[in-house]
């Protein structure tokens, strides 16, 4: 019987949540009302970490067959480091290394095939298995016989579990940020009706209307596949301005922290670590009023997360609404062209919609047992932030089930983001405590 999870409150009834115990809840109460001393809770306090500095890469490169560009930082006798980009689709950037001492790691940054500087980008050569291939052939080619670290965010963190997962014998430790395992009910809470637009309606209604008139909703996905229809299938005006609503969606839920007005976050980590809850307090304090707040941070937000379900299916068509139309008068003020501006392929939000209406084309085997098996003995350290509204703590939470191993941090204060402070400073610790184990 689970007792990762803290339960207060829980709007949805399914089966899966008969299993949360109410372990924390009684040590909560002793806490509060007989001020004990309970071994099982720790209080600690720490500094905040912050990024090493931006560095230039010692080695740029690209692999020809598969047009996939990387760069190389810190130390080129260093224990290997491969970091995996968001989106899909984000690209890799300087700062990204900036996660690792450069003294002792070798970084490594792949733009995944299409992103970035790996070109072109081909949607019939985009699928998880070929993304998993390709970064065992970056090791191949680099030289390296295992990774000793492969650090994945969001999307990335899919990738590195089916990388790990594909290729255990490859992978010495991982780093997670924002899980994301691309499930059916994950998609869905960020481009159905039925999941974070409840939260942010307006936001959703104009994200939404854009692309099909209230009425053509048939299905929580209808939305979804018509932006993939604007992004894939239709006219460069199309894509441009699927692209920008795509953005603005994203940007806005990536922002959404679900605090009401006056409301405040508790500058804390709960860590989840060899079978037991711990709390890390960047404010020095010992306020154990933060054990009665459990449950609203580790509320459950997903609907039968277990559950292997058909979805509806997706048919590619022409949209069925016009685009709008250009603004000419912005466009001259930037000194752009019509050419130049309907010219542009937008890698993450095409890459983004093509993974969500596929699931990740594989994500119903993600936490199976049987892969799962495969990847156990590797040391992990999850990083998830608490107000985390594009990946939802239920990942996090699923993940540390199927994985007993797993460390998980939760900086209560941490939205989506990988630069929010908090996190920035969890994932600076994990992979200094990972020294060790790598030396």
């Amino acid at each position: 019987m689970s007792d990762r999870r803290l339960l207060f409150h829980c709007p949805y009834l399914s089966p899966r949540f008969f299993s949360i115990i109410v372990f924390l809840f009684n040590i909560a109460h002793e806490l509060l009302e007989k001020s004990v001393v309970v071994n099982s809770l720790a209080f600690t306090s720490l500094q905040t970490r912050e990024l090493f500095p931006v560095t230039t890469p010692f080695k740029t490169g690209t692999i020809q067959e598969h047009n996939l560009y990387y760069e190389m930082y810190g130390n080129e006798k260093g224990v290997s480091a491969l970091f995996l980009h968001g989106g899909p689709g984000a690209g890799c950037f300087p700062r990204h290394a900036c996660f690792f001492n450069p003294e002792f790691y070798c970084i490594v940054l792949l733009d995944q095939r299409g992103c970035g500087r790996s070109k072109p980008l081909l949607l019939t050569e985009h699928e998880t298995k070929r993304l998993v291939e390709d970064c065992e052939v970056l090791r191949s080619e680099l030289g390296f016989d295992k990774w000793g670290v492969v650090m994945g965010g969001s999307w990335g963190s899919f990738l590195a579990i089916r990388y790990a997962q594909e290729f255990p014998s490859r992978v010495r430790s991982i780093i997670l940020r924002g899980v994301c395992l691309m499930r059916a009910p994950e998609v869905e809470w960020l481009f159905g009706e039925d999941g974070v637009a409840m939260l942010q309606p307006e936001a959703w209604n104009e994200f939404a209307q854009m692309v099909l008139d209230s009425d053509s909703h048939r299905h929580n996905r209808s939305v979804l596949y018509e932006y993939c229809n604007w992004l894939i299938h239709g006219s460069p005006e199309h894509r441009i301005a699927a692209a920008q609503k795509w953005f603005r969606w994203e940007m806005t839920i990536g922002k959404y922290n679900g605090l009401k007005e006056g409301e405040s976050t508790d500058d804390a980590v709960f860590i989840w670590n060899k079978n037991k809850w711990s709390i890390k307090n960047y404010s020095n304090s010992t306020d154990n009023d933060l054990l009665a707040k459990v449950g609203s941070y580790l509320q459950p937000k997903l609907k039968d997360n277990n559950l292997i379900r058909n979805v509806p299916e997706y048919v590619p068509a022409y949209p069925r609404k016009d685009a709008p139309s250009i603004n000419m008068q912005a466009l001259s003020a930037r000194n752009m062209t019509k050419e130049d501006y309907l010219s542009y392929v937008p890698a993450q939000n095409i890459l983004t919609c093509w993974y969500s209406v596929k699931n990740g084309f594989d994500s119903d085997i993600i936490l199976s047992e049987q892969k799962m098996r495969r990847i156990r003995h590797i040391p992990c350290i999850a990083i998830h932030g608490g107000r985390d509204f594009i990946t939802p703590i239920d990942n996090a939470l699923d993940l540390a089930d199927a994985w007993p191993g797993l460390q998980l941090n939760i900086p209560l204060a941490s939205k989506h983001s990988m630069y929010e402070p908090r996190t920035i400073s969890e994932l600076i610790i994990a992979t200094e405590k990972l020294k060790d184990y790598l030396t």
